[in-house]
């Protein structure tokens, strides 16, 4: 999945059952830490399908969730996870 012109953020967001979102235009993409701690990161919004990504289930690796138009992505638990921002 190439995202041209975009930048990581400086460092993680990690969720603290504190509910923390991003929405678009500000963000591009998340990247999500599936081996965090036990939580998801969800991306809705617009007319898009909703994507769920689970965290702290056993599972490892990353996976990069574009965040398109209309969107947003909302930590519930305590996901860690990396914004992709759009360049200026």
């Amino acid at each position: 999945m190439a995202l041209p012109n975009v930048q990581l953020a400086e460092d993680e967001t990690t969720g603290k059952d504190d509910f923390k979102f991003k929405t678009s235009p500000e963000v591009c993409a998340v990247i999500v830490d599936k081996d965090s701690e036990r939580g998801f990161a969800q991306v809705s919004g617009g007319d898009s399908p909703t994507e769920i990504v689970q965290t702290g289930v056993g599972e490892r690796g990353e996976v990069m969730v574009k965040i398109l138009t209309d969107q947003s992505c909302m930590l519930y638990g305590r996901p860690t996870v990396l914004f992709v921002y759009p360049q200026p």
